[in-house]
């Protein structure tokens, strides 16, 4: 049927409204009920003209029922229509069939209202398919062994007898025929709309797995009500395993991969995501088959039955590792912009005061030096003004080592641990107090270590520099003692005096840029600051332990690095 065709039995409107099914099924529900009203008109027009009235109280009712069927299709009452049509017209044939029996081949339209009903509800409504069907196969035998009496039967001459079956045998055939062809038809277009989304659907789909391949994100799929995990094979390489490696997961094992310090985290977005329908979305460490952890960002949703329960869900995991350590990285160099932000402030405020003193120092024992005439005291102001231009040497040769410190790359090469400690003490020969102290040195000749050795000569001197200056030389015998060692993959040398030792309060702070732990002290305050950003320049560790008037241990720990192509060369 036409789409003007289908304008006579429905409204623009209810067309409009209307599916396709339903709208060809409305159109063939009108369709019968035209052919039902121009083949009762037909028979009224013979029976009129052989001169006998007895059936046209059925006829008048098929008519009145179908037009009423038809106004009904006009306003979309679809259902209502067929009921109207289907049930009268059932009657009236029941009715006709067992007054003339199989004479006229009245029992014909049964055969076509099986077809015409099972196709006008379909399996949508496969209820009223049912009943109508039964309804029609009881009336058929009903009529067949029983005669309705309704009316006075009339005599049938052969010439109606020859008219009526010719009649209803076509009429019948052409509803069946009618019936059978909008099977057909529709058949045919949800076999069209079947290919069609078949096609889309893989369209789509190619599509999807172009965007999944061609992203680093992989697949998940978990089925609550077995508690079975399906992932793809993206999702798969993506953790480093191969095919067939992850099979028969459980949401327990999914959970598995995630890094302790991140489950947490995770377990509560997907809690709150089942209980409060809240996005589930986490960033967070999965382990690799290698054993090592990637970052990744998982999300997913899922399907709740009738009850709130969660019965599937269908998630992503994105591999964000590459952003995660660039944002890692900027974070750290934040923070260390941010230190050196901080640290150049007080670099520079106790840097200018520093120099500041030992010079207005100088300046102030040269205008007394000038005043005076006593040899001796004029003596004693030299001593003084080369005592504060020490300091001050010290000062800047401790800015120097900051600065060098700071800027260059480690330069890794084998370093003799006794032959420097040897050189340092050389050094230190002529300091102020040396020579009141024992030193004793426990290392085996032939103790060697990759690192940078300028940078282990500066930590080992100011350790010894402070050893010696913050000494206890009240005590019988003051002494400090250098020992190395081997300890696991790493080399340990210990710096231990009977010295002044450092107060409980200042252990948190004496490694701090310009910190002083004692009043004691003429130094920078950068020594132990140098020492501390040298270790970790050369990946080691430092710690220590003192107590007041008891001395102190400092003792530094050292990887072996690999040497450098320049120092090697």
């Amino acid at each position: 049927m036409t789409q003007d065709s289908s304008r006579f039995f429905l409204s623009k409107e209810v067309f409009q409204a209307t599916s396709e099914p339903d709208r060809q099924r409305a159109m063939l529900t009108g369709a019968g009920a035209a052919i039902a009203i121009v083949v009762c008109f037909f028979f009224v027009v013979v029976e009129l003209l052989i001169g006998t009235e007895a059936y046209l109280p059925f006829y008048g009712i098929m008519i009145l029922f179908s037009g009423l069927a038809l106004a009904l299709l006009r306003i979309g009452k679809q259902d209502s229509a067929k009921l109207v049509f289907i049930g009268p017209v059932l009657l009236v044939i029941a009715a006709l069939a067992s007054i003339e029996k199989q004479a006229t081949g009245v029992y014909l339209y049964f055969l076509a209202a099986c077809v015409y009903i099972v196709t006008i509800f379909g399996y949508e409504r496969i209820r009223y398919s049912i009943m109508f069907f039964f309804l029609t196969v009881v009336l058929a035998f009903l009529s067949y062994f029983y005669t309705i009496e309704l009316i006075e039967p009339i005599e049938l001459t052969p010439q109606y007898i020859d008219t009526s079956y010719v009649t209803n045998f076509i009429v019948s055939l052409f509803a069946s025929l009618l019936a059978i062809y909008f099977l057909m038809k529709l058949n045919i277009k949800s076999n069209e709309h079947l290919v069609k989304t078949s096609k889309e659907l893989k369209e789509s789909e190619s599509k999807f797995q172009l965007a999944i391949q061609g992203s680093s994100a992989g697949i998940w799929e978990w089925d609550a009500l077995t508690d079975k995990i399906n992932i793809s094979p993206k999702l798969t390489e993506l953790l480093g395993y191969t095919k067939g490696d992850l099979t028969s997961l459980t949401m327990k094992a999914m959970l598995s991969f995630i890094h302790p310090e991140d489950l947490d985290e995770a377990k509560g977005v997907l809690l709150s995501h089942f209980k409060n329908r809240s996005p589930f979305s986490v960033e967070c460490r999965a382990r690799t088959k290698k054993g090592e952890y990637i970052w990744v960002l998982d999300t997913g949703q899922a399907e709740w039955d009738n009850e709130g329960r969660a019965v599937r869900m269908v998630g992503t995991i994105l591999d964000i590792d590459k952003r995660k350590r660039t944002e890692q990285q900027i974070k750290e160099q934040n923070h260390l912009l941010e230190k050196a932000n901080r640290e150049l402030d007080r670099f520079v405020y106790s840097t200018s005061h520093d120099l500041k003193a030992p010079l207005s120092s100088v300046q102030g024992l040269i205008s007394i030096a000038e005043l005076t005439d006593d040899e001796s005291e004029r003596k004693r102001i030299f001593g003084l003004m080369k005592k504060r231009i020490a300091n001050l040497n010290d000062f800047i040769a401790d800015i120097t080592n900051y600065s060098r410190n700071s800027r260059l790359e480690a330069c890794v090469e084998e370093v003799n641990v006794l032959h420097l400690i040897d050189e340092v003490l050389q050094e230190l020969e002529h300091f102020e107090g040396r020579h009141k102290i024992q030193i004793e040195v426990n290392v085996a000749e032939g103790l060697l270590i990759n690192t940078d050795k300028n940078r282990l000569k500066i930590i080992v001197s100011n350790l010894l520099n402070n050893a010696i200056k913050y000494h206890n030389y009240r005590l019988e015998h003051p002494e400090i003692e250098i020992s190395a060692f081997h300890k696991n993959d790493t080399k340990v040398i210990e710096i231990t005096d009977n010295g002044i030792g450092i107060a409980q309060e200042h252990h948190t702070n004496i490694f701090d840029m310009f910190y002083r732990a004692t009043e004691k002290s003429d130094g920078s305050g950068l020594g132990l600051y140098i020492v501390k950003e040298a270790v970790e320049k050369i990946n080691g560790s430092i710690s220590f332990h003192s107590e007041i008037n008891e001395g102190s241990v400092f003792t530094l720990q050292l990887p072996a690095l690999r040497v450098s192509n320049h120092s090697a060369a």
